[in-house]
């Protein structure tokens, strides 16, 4: 189990809500201070090389929208800001492949403008 209590204290977050707990990297939607959300991403020793760099990713990327903002990185752990809504892995597992293939398509075609 991660003990997130040093980030909560560091970054001034509360009420950690788990949403992702396997896999290589744990997900909480956490509470900052003055009431908004931000998601929690903990990468797992060793895993996830895949992913490591998308925090820059989400740096560079963020004025135009395309993604969350980078609120906070330190090791292991990246506080981004909460993007309300479902993500395109679960509308595309719920069924709803048109919707979720149109966003995906609206991303790339704003990465390629």
């Amino acid at each position: 189990m991660l003990d997130l209590t040093p980030l909560l204290a560091d970054w001034h977050l509360s009420a950690p809500l788990p949403l992702k707990q396997d896999g290589h990297a744990h997900v909480w939607r956490v509470t900052r201070v003055g009431g908004g959300c931000a998601a929690l991403k903990i990468f797992l020793p060793g895993r996830g090389d895949n992913e490591r760099n998308a925090a820059a990713w989400h740096r560079h990327h963020a004025a135009s929208g395309l993604g969350p903002s980078v609120l906070a990185e330190s090791g292991e752990a990246v506080l981004y800001e909460w993007v309300p809504g479902h993500s395109l892995g679960d509308m595309f597992r719920d069924g709803d492949r048109d919707a979720a293939d149109a966003q995906l398509g609206a991303v790339m075609a704003g990465l390629h403008a």
